[in-house]
Formats: structure tokens, sequence, C-alpha cells
């Protein structure tokens, strides 16, 4: 994935990145949520904001193309900017890495998940989206989502929701290599993320696919 980025966020986090502040019009007015990830959240920035706007969120989106939890490739240390979020106080953390990472590589995943969980161990609940498992940039992405599944073993406020389970089999929102999403696939991301949300916390220690 290209090195590129983009983050929109509210004009409370001058200090932490560029400003936008949306305020939405649904049923979570004054709540923020907090959406890190790699090019797919990079890429679908604008839908993701707009449909967590539309149900009330007062989001903020930061997606570094690229990036990994273990930053394999030296491409952007997540753990700074992740303090950074927590020290606001946001009501979910979205975290949307996992496509860069390699569960057969020798990385120690699980040292990684922890690392970033770490500053977000007093946010009320964190997602953490899987890795699509039918594509060829990740590697063993199987290991990879089993990590994050035993991670919510340590870490109580997590919760994992199968991203790959609900994009496979829909090749109208990639595009043309398979992993990456045009438009109406980052909508759809921004849906499912919106849908993780507003469902109830999933059992401990489970793949739950909210469609």
């Amino acid at each position: 994935m290209a090195a590129s980025r983009a983050i929109l966020v509210p004009a409370a986090l001058i200090g932490v990145a560029a400003i936008v502040s949306v305020i939405g019009v649904g049923g979570h007015a004054g709540q923020t949520v907090v959406v890190v990830g790699d090019s797919l959240t990079a890429a679908g920035t604008s839908e993701i904001m707009a449909v967590l706007a539309a149900d009330g969120w007062k989001p903020i989106v930061d997606g570094v193309s690229g990036s990994s939890m273990t930053n394999r490739n030296q491409v952007f240390d997540w753990r700074d900017r992740l303090a950074a979020f927590a020290a606001f106080r946001p009501d979910v953390v979205v975290i949307e890495l996992g496509t860069n990472d390699c569960g057969n590589c020798g990385d120690d995943v699980a040292a990684a998940i922890d690392g970033l969980m770490r500053p977000l161990r007093h946010v009320r609940r964190v997602l953490w989206l899987t890795a699509q498992t039918r594509v060829r940039t990740a590697l063993d992405p199987v290991s990879v989502n089993e990590a994050l599944r035993q991670a919510t073993v340590r870490w109580p406020n997590l919760e994992v929701l199968d991203m790959g389970a609900y994009l496979d089999g829909h090749p109208e929102w990639h595009t043309a290599d398979g992993v990456h999403l045009n438009e109406m696939g980052s909508s759809e991301l921004g849906r499912f993320i919106r849908n993780g949300i507003d469902s109830p916390p999933s059992r401990v220690g489970a793949l739950s696919s909210v469609i």
C-alpha cells in the first residue's frame, strides 16, 4: 500500500492533527468516536465521517496508508497517536489495522496488539476490525485475526468485529486489486463500523460479525 494519509478531527485536537469539526444529528450527539487505520481508512475518510456523523457521532478519522499494528514496514508507529487521542477521552475507538501485518513472519503480533491497547485501557469500548482473509496483501491473516480474538481475553474493553466476513463476496465494493475499497465500499465500511458501535458489546473472546 502506497504511503499516504488522511485525517479529519474536531478543533479540540488542534495539537494532534489537522482541524475539521463535524457534528452529527443522530442519537449520539456530543459523543466522540475515533477511527484509525491503514489505507482502507485513509481512502474512505469522507465516507466513514459522513456515516458516523449522520448517526450523531463526532467522528475523528485518521488513516495512514501502509501502516500496521506491528509497524513491520516502519511506516507509522500508532502508539503515540493513540495515546494522544485517548487523552481526549473518546467514547469509542475503532481500529482498522492488520491488512499489512504478517501472522507467519515471526512478528510478535500479540505484543503489538498489547502495545496499541495499553494507551486505550481506560476507553470504554475499543472495536478492532479483522483483516480480510481472501486478499493477497495480508500474510496469514487468519493468524492475525486469531491473535486479535485472543487479545479480547487480556483486554476486557476490546471487541473484535469480522470486517473480512462483511466485505467478502462483494467485488463491487472493491477496486481492481481486490483489497482496497471504492466509494461504495468505503460507505459500506462506514456502515459496518456504525452498526458495530450501535450493537451491544460482543461476548469476550468472540469474533462477532455485524451486518
